[in-house]
């Protein structure tokens, strides 16, 4: 978030997409998907086709992880960015997902983020990114 403050959000997207690049089978999940999340969240408002699949990455390596916080986190990214997409059957199951992880956390940031998500896919009838 300090990227974007500084509005750096055109480097940093660069800079994660060289950090990405070398990634492996062989490289942890621990390393992997807070990386990809980065890429996301990066992407989540202009480039759907590099956010979506970057979080959708991001959901597969966290549920191995077995940390219900950061799986709740990257699942309302995912359906934020679904619903921007027109996306909104894929984004509400994210959202719906999403809500008893973060329910229990004592992160009202997180809670909010999954309200506005659910607020952004109940009024997105429509397509809001060009795909």
């Amino acid at each position: 978030e300090v990227w974007q403050a500084l509005s750096l959000s055109i480097e940093m997207a660069r800079l994660l997409d060289v950090a990405v690049m070398p990634l492996s089978a062989a490289t942890p999940a621990a390393v992997e998907a807070p990386l990809w999340f980065a890429v996301g969240i990066t992407h989540e408002g202009s480039r759907p086709e590099r956010a979506i699949p970057a979080l959708e990455r991001t959901v597969l390596l966290a549920r191995g992880l077995h940390d219900d916080l950061f799986l709740g986190a990257a699942l309302t990214r995912l359906g934020a960015a679904l619903s921007l997409a027109g996306r909104a059957d894929e984004a509400s199951a994210c959202v719906e997902e999403a809500q008893p992880l973060l329910e229990r956390a004592d992160r009202p940031r997180l809670q909010v983020r999954l309200v506005s998500a659910r607020a952004l896919n109940s009024s997105c009838g429509c397509q809001i990114w060009p795909v």
